[in-house]
C-alpha cells in the first residue's frame, strides 16, 4: 500500500484552503492594511512630486530672462512713499522698477546715480493720487513720466523702458 501525501505542509493548508472563510476581524485588518498602504504611496508620490516642482526653475525669472533675451536691466530699490488722498484717507504706494538699458556697459554708470533716480522717482510719485494710479491708463501716463524723467538723470545715456515689477498700494 502506498500513501498518499501533500505536497504542501500541514502548516500551511489553510492558506490554500479555498473553503476556509476569514472572520470579520481579519477582513476589516486586510481593507484597513490596503486602505493604509494605498494612503501612504500617495502622500510620498504627492511629496516627491511637488519636491520636483518646487527644484524647477522658472524661465521667467529676472535674471534668466535678462540673460536668455540679452536685454540689460537695472532694478531700482523699493521705493515706499505717501499719495495725495482725501484728508480722511492714507494711501502708501511701495513700488520697484526696472530700467532697460541700450547697452550692457551702461549698468554701472547708472547704479551710480541709483541714489538720485530713486529720489526723483519717490517725487513724481508723491504728485499722484491712489486713484489716478489704480487705471491702466494711468500707469501707462506714470511709466512714461518716469521714463523721460529717468532719461533727463542720466542725459548721455538712454533708458528705453520703465517696467514697473512691484506695485501696491496700501
Amino acid at each position: 500500500m502506498t500513501i498518499k501525501r501533500d505536497t504542501v505542509l500541514d502548516g500551511w493548508k489553510e492558506f490554500y484552503e479555498p473553503n476556509k472563510k476569514f472572520s470579520r476581524f481579519q477582513k476589516k485588518i486586510v481593507i484597513t492594511s490596503v486602505f493604509s498602504f494605498g494612503f501612504i504611496i500617495m502622500i510620498l508620490g504627492g511629496t516627491f512630486h511637488f519636491q520636483r516642482i518646487g527644484t524647477v526653475q522658472p524661465i521667467l525669472k529676472e535674471h534668466t530672462a535678462a540673460n536668455i533675451f540679452r536685454i540689460n536691466l537695472v532694478y531700482t530699490p523699493e521705493i515706499t512713499t505717501k499719495l495725495k488722498t482725501r484728508k480722511d484717507k492714507e494711501s502708501i504706494l511701495k513700488a520697484r522698477f526696472s530700467l532697460e538699458l541700450v547697452s550692457h556697459d551702461e549698468k554701472t554708470k547708472v547704479n551710480q546715480k541709483m541714489h538720485l533716480i530713486a529720489n526723483q522717482l519717490k517725487q513724481k510719485l508723491q504728485t499722484y493720487a491712489a486713484m489716478d494710479l489704480t487705471k491702466t491708463k494711468g500707469i501707462e501716463n506714470l511709466r512714461k513720466e518716469l521714463l523721460t524723467k529717468i532719461n533727463k538723470i542720466i542725459s548721455p545715456i538712454r533708458v528705453n523702458q520703465v517696467f514697473i515689477k512691484d506695485f501696491i498700494i496700501h
